[in-house]
């Protein structure tokens, strides 16, 4: 993935132009997938995206913009795409070291609300609970506008597609399956993995169960979800540390023993969550033992 530095000025001065912005203005904020950049335009704060064409086509980000749009016609408050100079939803940007995809959008209001002060938010649980709930049901109801532009379902994730990145000394079964039970499961672990260590452990339950009493308390105003599919969370709490597990090996170009990395804490995170994976753990199990699995 590139880097901030390896796009070139003519690069940006491209992808700026298609939207009537100054590169100059531009503000790295980062990225995996995607290099993102902020910028204020008219008053007004866009994001400007910038997608090689190996990580997404256009196809499939059209797909996407296609989602985004259905909901904020449906009241949903969404960073909306913007038309570029031409019309486009999406301007591709060809390279000779390939193509990209560039998209800007309406930057979200609010605020980034991060570690700790996300830990003991009970209201901002209840919050994202509703608003999941309420993109499950509308979701039921979506049709793409061109079905050509569909996005892939679970079997089509790059990073289970590329399981082979991980060395032959790393040994875990195939993941199956991708449903509503997977969007509570992603938004469960990145609250929870912060906890590291055994003396973690009850900390990560701890965490897990207040999040889900008011998570649920949120989601079942919007959509209900059958008990069988909550069970499963624990399944994709897995699917979703492999794939977290996988980004974190390519971002380091296939180094198993990660010798480059200076945070101690990540380095705990990997060794832990490679022997979770092996073994076949989620990182919190609070379903299996007989506890309530309503979440009323």
């Amino acid at each position: 993935m590139r880097t901030k530095d390896s796009f070139t000025h003519p690069m940006l001065e491209i992808a700026a132009s298609c939207y009537s912005i100054s590169s100059g203005q531009l503000r790295y904020l980062g990225g995996s997938q995607n290099m993102v950049y902020e910028v204020q335009q008219d008053r007004h704060d866009r994001i400007l995206r910038i997608t090689p064409g190996s990580n997404r086509s256009k196809k499939l980000i059209l797909g996407e913009l296609d989602w985004i749009l259905f909901l904020a016609n449906e009241g949903v408050s969404v960073s909306t795409p913007l038309l570029s100079r031409n019309g486009e939803l999406v301007e591709v940007i060809e390279q000779r070291d390939g193509s990209y995809s560039c998209v800007c959008f309406e930057k979200a209001r609010g605020r980034t609300i991060s570690y700790p002060e996300c830990l003991q938010d009970h209201l901002l649980y209840e919050k994202l609970g509703q608003l999941t709930g309420k993109l499950h049901a509308l979701s039921k109801n979506y049709q793409p506008q061109d079905p050509q532009n569909q996005r892939q379902d679970w079997s089509g994730n790059w990073f289970l597609q590329n399981m082979d990145l991980i060395p032959p000394s790393f040994d875990f079964d195939e993941a199956e399956y991708s449903w509503f039970a997977e969007d509570i499961a992603v938004q469960l672990y990145y609250l929870v993995y912060v906890y590291g260590g055994e003396e973690g452990k009850d900390s990560r339950e701890d965490q897990a169960r207040r999040f889900m009493a008011h998570f649920m308390k949120g989601y079942t105003r919007e959509n209900t979800l059958e008990d069988y599919w909550m069970a499963q969370i624990p399944l994709f709490l897995m699917l979703r540390e492999m794939i977290v597990y996988i980004g974190v090996f390519r971002n380091y170009d296939g180094d198993e023993s990660f010798s480059s990395l200076n945070n101690q804490w990540l380095k705990d995170w990997i060794a832990e969550s490679k022997q979770r994976i092996e073994q076949s753990i989620p990182i919190v199990d609070i379903w299996n033992r007989g506890e309530n699995t309503k979440w009323n």
